[in-house]
Formats: structure tokens, sequence, C-alpha cells
């Protein structure tokens, strides 16, 4: 028995690079599936300025991931079909979901379950860290932000609001000077 094949159309006009910020490497990657699809003349200049990248990462980029530009639809024939595959699946995951920064995209109505159960400023909070940490983040992207959040972020933003863990020096050492003074009966102000 032959196996039914499934298509999925996509739009070419989903994929849209950023304007505001350099593109990360999936962004990339849909967009250089997407050049070779249309055919387009595909240079390290100009995919540099596409993504905003340096023409150093773009080759780097394109060597980890195992592409030329040389002949690249010699090269990347077989891969084709699954990079077609991966780029609908990824478009299919974005939809319906919003950028709420430069890395993190939620649902509204995952957004709204956070602000409902945490609150705005917690949930904003949460947001940040994991805009934050995305960028720096080795190995695999991640894919459900929600998820993410719901996983690690939450707890992390807790620990940080409810421990001093990102207390400074200066500050440790002016906050134990204090402590001491309080501690003998020295007012500061006495001092001045």
């Amino acid at each position: 028995m032959a196996k039914a094949q499934t298509t999925v159309k996509v739009s070419i006009n989903l994929i849209k690079l950023p304007n505001n910020r350099p593109c990360i490497e999936l962004e990339a990657d849909a967009h250089f599936e997407l050049m070779l699809l249309k055919g387009e003349k595909i240079t390290y200049l100009g995919c540099a300025k596409k993504w905003q990248w340096s023409r150093t990462k773009v080759k780097k980029f394109l060597k980890d991931t195992k592409r030329t530009l040389k002949g690249h639809q010699e090269t990347n024939i077989n891969n084709s079909l699954q990079k077609q595959k991966d780029i609908k699946k990824t478009l299919k995951r974005h939809l319906g979901k919003i950028e709420y920064s430069d890395y993190v995209r939620l649902k509204k109505e995952e957004y709204d379950v956070l602000v409902s159960k945490y609150g705005q400023e917690f949930t904003d909070k949460c947001i940040t860290k994991l805009d934050n940490y995305i960028p720096n983040k080795q190995g695999k992207p991640y894919i459900d932000h929600y998820r993410v959040m719901k996983s690690w972020v939450i707890d992390q933003v807790k620990r940080d609001q409810n421990g001093k863990q990102h207390e400074s020096k200066h500050d440790r050492d002016e906050r134990i000077a204090g402590e001491y003074l309080d501690a003998i009966g020295i007012n500061k102000r006495d001092n001045n």
C-alpha cells in the first residue's frame, strides 16, 4: 500500500527578515533555502547585507551548515526536500505567535495565561530573562517558548527576586558596613 503524501503550501510572504535586528540562524537558514527555491544569485555580501551579519559570520554559518555558494544547487539538492519540510514546520510553529521581544514568541493565549497567573510585570521580567538567554544559548534552538518559560524561566526569575544573587561586591560591602555600624551603635549620619 502506498503512503499518502501531504503537501503544505507556504506563502513566500511568511518569510520576512527583521529590519531592526540581525537575523537569528533559524531565520538565515530559512531565507537561504528560500533564495535557493527562487533560484536567486547568492553571494556572501548579499547574505551579509540581508541578514545584517559580517561576511565572516556568513561564511562560517554556511561552512557549519555544510553549504557552499559555488555550485550551491548541486551541493544542496539532496538536502533541499528535508530543508523545505523543516522550513514549513518552523513557519507553521510560528504562525499565530506574536514577538514579545527580539527572540521570544508566544501565542496571545499563552501570554494571557502567564499575565493572569503571574501578573504583567513578572511576565515581562520572564520574557526579558529568556530574551537575554536565547542569543547566547548553545545547541538546538528552543521551539516552544511558553514551555521553556514554564520549565525554568519562571523559577529563575522568582529566585532572582527572592534572593540577592546579583548583589555587587560594593553593595555587599556597604550593607555589611552598615550592619556593623548599626550593631555597635554608630549612626552613619553622626559621622558626617
